[in-house]
């Protein structure tokens, strides 16, 4: 339930500090949208990704970046749990502020596209934008949120509208090539770059599991308790990323039960450590498929993952299944590229303030 004592005082906070952060000649922006919720979780270090990245690259006052919450959530200064510096506003401010604003750039995270489709388009959100040049992009981190053709065609009545994808499946996905509006790849800040690989001598004897729900999930880690009894499991809850970052970085395994190619399995390995997970072809590409933890459904990984435990716990063996995990992910990410690939998307709509040439 909404607080509307917390909520003015946070309102104050952030007009306070709007003229600090910012120019109000700024005549080009681009926005971030993301949830008002102080929980630290892959989507959130993503979009809190764009946006830093985002600032980086632009050049005030020409153009600036900004992280808002998403209308209709609560208002939310930052992010107390992410390791990423975010000071967040609200979109009715930034239109406030900036009266020499000519062009809005909205990057929507896909769960919010449906309400965006409302609020973008209505009379009100209108008349304060009808001088502006509005783009809306559509930031899919994940394909089960994917949004409909019908929410695209109401976005682009007001502005232009483009999708940036996560993974590398999702551009191989017919609804995403059905959507009726340019689709690129982004992918994630993820990357090789972004962690220490830390060798087997200086892990423990640690299970990562997510916090993912799932039908066949106490059973699992019953069985693994039962046969592993000195193995210490560890479900990620009330944690901050500081600390989740340390815990994988000293763990030996990670066992996820949500999408699969996320998080908790790709930064377990980029961090030295194995990953287990289900294979889901939404997420994951077929090259995944040769790799012995990842499983092709939970039954399976409920016989296996005993054996596999065991297999891989002798220092040979683990060191050179995790060289093979670490070199598949990193083929797919790479830091570099991502921002790259933002910078572009910017200067492909003649977004200014980029100063790197279109690839």
């Amino acid at each position: 339930m909404r607080n509307p004592v917390r909520m003015r005082r946070v309102g104050r906070i952030q007009r306070s500090l709007l003229p600090q952060m910012y120019d109000a000649r700024t005549r080009d922006l681009a926005v971030v949208l993301a949830p008002g919720i102080d929980r630290v979780s892959g989507g959130v270090l993503s979009l809190s990704s764009v946006f830093a990245e985002s600032r980086r690259m632009l050049h005030p006052p020409d153009s600036d970046a900004m992280m808002c919450t998403v209308p209709r959530d609560p208002p939310l200064v930052r992010y107390s749990k992410t390791s990423i510096d975010v000071t967040m506003f609200q979109l009715p401010q930034a239109l406030g502020f900036f009266p020499a604003l000519r062009r809005l750039f909205i990057h929507i995270p896909e769960f919010y596209t449906s309400l965006a489709r409302r609020d973008f388009t209505n009379p009100r959100f209108r008349a304060h934008t009808q001088r502006l040049r509005l783009h809306f992009n559509i930031l899919l981190q994940n394909i089960e949120l994917i949004p409909s053709p019908a929410d695209i065609r109401a976005l682009q009545q007001v502005g232009t509208v483009t999708c940036t994808t996560s993974h590398d499946a999702y551009l191989q996905n017919e609804k995403v090539n059905a959507l009726g509006c340019p689709i690129r790849r982004l992918s994630t800040y993820v990357s090789p770059e972004q962690y220490e690989r830390v060798p087997l001598r200086l892990r423990e004897d640690i299970l990562v599991v997510s916090p993912d729900p799932h039908p066949m999930k106490e059973l699992i880690l019953k069985d693994i308790r039962a046969a592993f009894p000195n193995l210490r499991l560890v479900v990620v809850r009330n944690m901050s990323y500081k600390d989740y970052k340390a815990l994988v970085a000293q763990a030996k395994w990670s066992l996820t039960f949500g999408e699969g190619l996320d998080g908790y399995f790709i930064e377990t390995i980029f961090s030295g450590g194995v990953g287990f997970a289900v294979y889901n072809p939404g997420f994951f590409t077929p090259d995944f498929q040769g790799l012995r933890t990842v499983y092709r459904d939970y039954g399976q990984l409920r016989i296996q993952i005993l054996k596999d435990l065991r297999g891989l716990d002798v220092p040979t063996e683990y060191s050179e299944y995790q060289d093979l995990q670490f070199r598949t992910c990193a083929s797919h990410y790479n830091f570099d590229a991502y921002v790259e690939r933002l910078r572009n998307l910017y200067r492909e709509y003649s977004f200014p303030g980029t100063d790197a040439p279109v690839q």
